[in-house]
């Protein structure tokens, strides 16, 4: 008896996907449904909630017996940096796949994603394209995008469109809280000092903005200051006393080349 070439595929690594929820109990049903709705199976789902008020945490206790959904929670509220690094020290799963509470993840992500990890193991980061949704809709990145040097491309992303390889998680220290509102793009640029960052250009996630347009305002304003800090000590990591020349190069001309650089992580 011959046996057919998926036969002889090795099953993909588990996939953890990670939720961290506060107050946001009115979108964490859709959120849910996605996941059950990936075309593969091979996932254990991991929900922290942290510190909500809203009737959050007795929802998620009718999941409590779910074979593939393991509950955490944090009785006061102590932040996303805090809440994702306790999900990647809890998960079980060699690559993490990132889904916000109020956002719904595409039915092929987490196969999709898993099969390009497991292609090559120099990868520990992809992500992909999401649908935005608020006053008006987008694609990020938009369509012709094309990814290049991670110091100088946009990284046009939501968090939600990312899965991580656990150990370059790990390898790069996870999310540093020092990184307001940037916590993400610094993990981005960790990652891709030793590893590979690949850019799958199919739509994984259906992303709300939930905010109001002053809260988009100041957070884009705290983005734009933090993004400048945050490439020039990721410069200076990387190429220790040779960061000064690249910091000339790249900051001290009429029109910096990184003086705009749009870090579009929602």
């Amino acid at each position: 008896m011959s046996l057919e070439p998926d036969a002889l595929k090795e099953p993909l690594a588990l996939t953890t996907i990670t939720t961290c929820v506060h107050n946001m109990r009115r979108y964490l049903p859709s959120a849910i449904a996605s996941v059950f709705a990936q075309t593969s199976t091979h996932f254990e789902y991991l929900i922290l909630d942290d510190g909500s008020t809203d009737g959050t945490w007795d929802y998620l206790k009718t999941f409590q017996n779910h074979p593939r959904i393991r509950l955490l929670r944090h009785s006061t509220r102590q932040g996303l940096c805090v809440c994702r690094n306790q999900m990647l020290e809890s998960a079980q799963g060699e690559y993490l796949s990132i889904l916000d509470a109020d956002d719904i993840l595409t039915p092929h992500k987490v196969q999709l994603h898993a099969e390009i990890l497991a292609a090559d193991p120099n990868v520990g980061v992809v992500w992909g394209r999401s649908i935005v949704t608020g006053d008006d809709s987008f694609l990020l990145p938009p369509e012709g995008f094309e990814p290049g040097w991670d110091l100088l491309t946009p990284y046009q992303a939501t968090h939600s469109s990312t899965t991580w390889r656990k150990s370059a998680l790990i390898r790069a220290g996870g999310y540093d809280p020092r990184w307001t509102h940037v916590e993400a793009p610094d993990l981005f640029l960790k990652v891709g000092d030793r590893w590979k960052q690949v850019f799958s250009p199919a739509v994984v996630t259906l992303k709300r903005l939930l905010r109001d347009n002053e809260f988009r305002t100041d957070l884009a304003n705290a983005q734009s200051y933090f993004s400048l800090q945050l490439l020039q000590h990721t410069l200076r990591r990387r190429y220790g006393t040779n960061a000064k020349y690249l910091e000339e190069k790249l900051f001290n001309q009429p029109t910096p080349k990184l003086s705009h650089y749009p870090f579009s992580i929602i």
